[in-house]
Protein backbone atom coordinates (compact mmCIF):
# COMPACT_ATOMS: atom_id res chain seq x y z
CA UNK A 1 0.00 0.00 0.00
CA UNK A 2 1.25 3.46 -0.77
CA UNK A 3 -0.25 5.51 1.23
CA UNK A 4 2.91 7.79 2.79
CA UNK A 5 2.83 8.53 -1.33
CA UNK A 6 -0.46 9.96 -1.67
CA UNK A 7 0.25 11.81 1.33
CA UNK A 8 2.47 13.40 0.27
CA UNK A 9 1.32 14.38 -3.24
CA UNK A 10 -2.04 15.64 -1.40
CA UNK A 11 0.23 18.25 0.55
CA UNK A 12 2.08 19.71 -2.39
CA UNK A 13 -1.69 19.98 -4.29
CA UNK A 14 -2.84 21.79 -1.90
CA UNK A 15 -3.45 25.16 -3.02
CA UNK A 16 -1.23 28.41 -2.11
CA UNK A 17 -2.52 31.44 -0.84
CA UNK A 18 -2.23 33.10 -4.13
CA UNK A 19 -3.34 31.69 -7.08
CA UNK A 20 -2.48 31.88 -10.62
CA UNK A 21 -3.70 35.08 -12.36
CA UNK A 22 -7.08 33.61 -14.28
CA UNK A 23 -8.43 35.09 -18.19
CA UNK A 24 -11.34 35.55 -19.67
CA UNK A 25 -13.01 32.91 -21.29
CA UNK A 26 -15.17 33.70 -23.79
CA UNK A 27 -18.31 33.38 -21.95
CA UNK A 28 -16.84 35.59 -19.33
CA UNK A 29 -15.66 38.18 -22.05
CA UNK A 30 -19.68 38.82 -22.51
CA UNK A 31 -20.26 39.56 -18.87
CA UNK A 32 -20.87 43.30 -17.67
CA UNK A 33 -19.63 44.52 -14.40
CA UNK A 34 -19.73 47.43 -12.41
CA UNK A 35 -18.00 48.39 -9.32
CA UNK A 36 -20.27 49.95 -6.58
CA UNK A 37 -23.16 49.58 -4.44
CA UNK A 38 -26.18 49.16 -6.56
CA UNK A 39 -29.06 47.29 -6.89
CA UNK A 40 -30.17 46.68 -11.17
CA UNK A 41 -33.75 45.93 -11.78
CA UNK A 42 -32.77 42.54 -13.14
CA UNK A 43 -33.05 38.86 -11.67
CA UNK A 44 -30.21 38.35 -9.03
CA UNK A 45 -28.67 35.13 -9.52
CA UNK A 46 -26.29 34.56 -6.14
CA UNK A 47 -24.20 36.34 -4.07
CA UNK A 48 -20.23 35.44 -4.63
CA UNK A 49 -16.69 35.84 -3.26
CA UNK A 50 -13.06 35.73 -4.11
CA UNK A 51 -10.77 34.52 -1.79
CA UNK A 52 -12.34 34.14 1.44
CA UNK A 53 -12.95 30.85 1.38
CA UNK A 54 -9.94 28.44 2.33
CA UNK A 55 -8.79 25.28 0.52
CA UNK A 56 -10.91 26.30 -2.45
CA UNK A 57 -9.22 26.10 -6.20
CA UNK A 58 -10.21 28.25 -9.41
CA UNK A 59 -12.14 31.68 -8.28
CA UNK A 60 -12.43 31.83 -5.37
CA UNK A 61 -8.71 31.69 -4.20
CA UNK A 62 -7.05 35.06 -3.38
CA UNK A 63 -6.19 37.13 -6.55
CA UNK A 64 -3.44 38.44 -7.68
CA UNK A 65 -4.49 42.33 -8.15
CA UNK A 66 -8.26 44.50 -8.24
CA UNK A 67 -7.94 43.67 -12.16
CA UNK A 68 -7.98 39.81 -11.48
CA UNK A 69 -10.83 40.09 -8.69
CA UNK A 70 -13.00 41.50 -11.72
CA UNK A 71 -11.97 38.77 -13.84
CA UNK A 72 -12.62 36.08 -11.52
CA UNK A 73 -15.99 37.36 -10.77
CA UNK A 74 -16.93 37.87 -14.50
CA UNK A 75 -16.02 34.34 -14.64
CA UNK A 76 -17.96 32.99 -11.73
CA UNK A 77 -20.86 35.28 -13.44
CA UNK A 78 -20.42 33.38 -16.82
CA UNK A 79 -20.69 29.70 -15.11
CA UNK A 80 -23.83 30.66 -13.18
CA UNK A 81 -25.72 32.07 -16.61
CA UNK A 82 -25.30 35.58 -15.30
CA UNK A 83 -24.66 38.32 -18.12
CA UNK A 84 -24.03 41.11 -14.75
CA UNK A 85 -21.66 41.31 -11.91
CA UNK A 86 -22.36 44.13 -9.33
CA UNK A 87 -18.68 44.14 -7.17
CA UNK A 88 -19.61 44.91 -4.03
CA UNK A 89 -16.15 45.17 -2.50
CA UNK A 90 -12.56 44.61 -4.26
CA UNK A 91 -9.79 44.91 -1.00
CA UNK A 92 -6.38 44.45 -1.26
CA UNK A 93 -4.34 41.80 0.56
CA UNK A 94 -4.56 42.21 4.87
CA UNK A 95 -2.41 40.38 7.42
CA UNK A 96 -4.11 37.27 6.58
CA UNK A 97 -3.29 36.50 3.32
CA UNK A 98 -1.44 38.46 0.88
CA UNK A 99 -3.88 38.12 -2.51
CA UNK A 100 -6.93 40.41 -3.20
CA UNK A 101 -10.46 39.40 -2.03
CA UNK A 102 -14.18 40.69 -3.40
CA UNK A 103 -17.51 40.23 -2.68
CA UNK A 104 -19.91 40.48 -5.71
CA UNK A 105 -23.67 39.64 -6.99
CA UNK A 106 -24.22 37.94 -9.95
CA UNK A 107 -27.93 39.50 -11.84
CA UNK A 108 -29.14 37.70 -15.14
CA UNK A 109 -30.73 41.13 -17.10
CA UNK A 110 -32.74 41.57 -19.96
CA UNK A 111 -31.02 43.62 -22.81
CA UNK A 112 -33.23 46.60 -21.49
CA UNK A 113 -32.36 46.62 -18.22
CA UNK A 114 -28.59 45.88 -18.89
CA UNK A 115 -28.93 49.22 -21.32
CA UNK A 116 -29.61 51.04 -17.85
CA UNK A 117 -27.02 49.92 -15.66
CA UNK A 118 -24.82 50.48 -18.34
CA UNK A 119 -25.78 54.16 -18.69
CA UNK A 120 -25.66 54.55 -15.13
CA UNK A 121 -21.87 53.76 -15.06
Amino acid sequence: MKLPGLLLVGILTVPACISTRQTLTPEAAKVHYVEGKMEPDCQMVEEVTVGREWFVTDERQPAKSNDDVIVRMRRLAAKKGGNLVVILENEPPNAKCSGYNGLGRIYRCADGQLAVVKAQR
